[in-house]
């Protein structure tokens, strides 16, 4: 199965799919608490579903070392959420940029409520052409967006000129697992990654020498596909009872949500039996620039 999504309607598709999703975000992912959409890390110090979303980030930060010294950009933020983790946490400032004003707009009402807008800023903008000057950061995070990027390659070559020398990259994300699949395992995994308006993931073989085509150093990926097992099989439990809901909805004549949610559904069903299937896995590449 070829990917969907063609470069014309791209953005768009993203944008209306966060835009018409976001109501399936704050039934069954804290999104108004959390501020996250991302899959959440499960370990010995998590207890629930708000622990595991600022596990990841939590994770991630010590990673990359994140100090208060350090300038943050948040490639594809969404409604803020790791940011002002990383502001109110560690103290470090940054800008959060992703192509969805609703998000942008979210960010900033969240960035004033915490009373950290001071250190946390958001912008509408298209990671893969920023208008930022080369050496604008120290820290490049991106977690669970650049998925996203059609053009890997080339967006990992924008962020290696935005880090300042000695500049660091963190970014957790799903891969594929197989170099090659059987027409049917492909057709499987697209159908995951395309409802939830992915044109195609990388393997790990690929963004690795995405990073280092780019300049980066100092490479290392973690598979933490066991961590986020948990938060996998939360969507689909709520995914199959979401489901069943429509049905019931369209046998008394009624039409249940709208094509982003319906196809967020379907994709939270999917990715827990793909996942289990070993058709794609979860990942934190780590890498600098010297």
């Amino acid at each position: 199965m070829e990917p969907q999504n063609t470069s014309e309607t791209y953005n768009q598709n993203i944008i209306d799919y966060y835009n018409r999703g976001e109501v399936s975000y704050r039934d069954v992912w804290d999104l108004d608490a959390s501020l996250a959409f991302h899959y959440g890390l499960w370990d010995k110090k998590t207890r629930n579903l708000r622990d595991a979303l600022r596990r990841t980030n939590e994770v991630m930060a010590e990673m990359a070392g994140i100090s208060r010294e350090d300038h943050v950009i948040d490639a594809g933020c969404g409604v803020g959420g790791s940011l002002l983790f990383l502001a109110s946490s560690i103290g470090c400032s940054g800008t959060g940029i992703t192509i969805t004003p609703r998000q942008v707009d979210l960010a900033k009402s969240a960035a004033r409520t915490k009373h950290l807008d001071h250190l946390a800023d958001f912008k509408i903008m298209d990671y893969n052409k920023t208008d930022f000057k080369d050496d604008s950061f120290t820290i490049y995070w991106g977690i669970e967006s650049l998925c996203y990027a059609k053009d890997k390659p080339a967006l990992l070559r924008e962020a290696f000129r935005l880090l300042k020398p000695g500049g660091k990259l963190i970014v957790a994300d799903a891969f594929y697992s197989k170099e090659t699949y059987s027409p049917s395992d492909w057709e499987a995994v697209q159908q995951i990654w395309n409802s939830w308006a992915v044109d195609r993931l990388a393997t790990e073989n690929e963004f690795q020498k995405g990073l280092e085509d780019a300049g980066f150093v100092t490479i290392t990926y973690k598979n933490v596909t066991s961590n986020i097992l948990p938060s996998a099989r939360r969507l689909w439990f709520f995914g199959r009872a979401a489901l069943l809901i429509g049905k019931m909805y369209s046998f008394i004549g009624k039409k249940y949500g709208n094509p982003q949610s319906i196809g967020n559904t379907i994709a939270a069903v999917r990715q827990y039996q793909g996942l289990k299937r070993g058709l794609w896995e979860y990942g934190i590449f780590y890498a600098e620039k010297k």
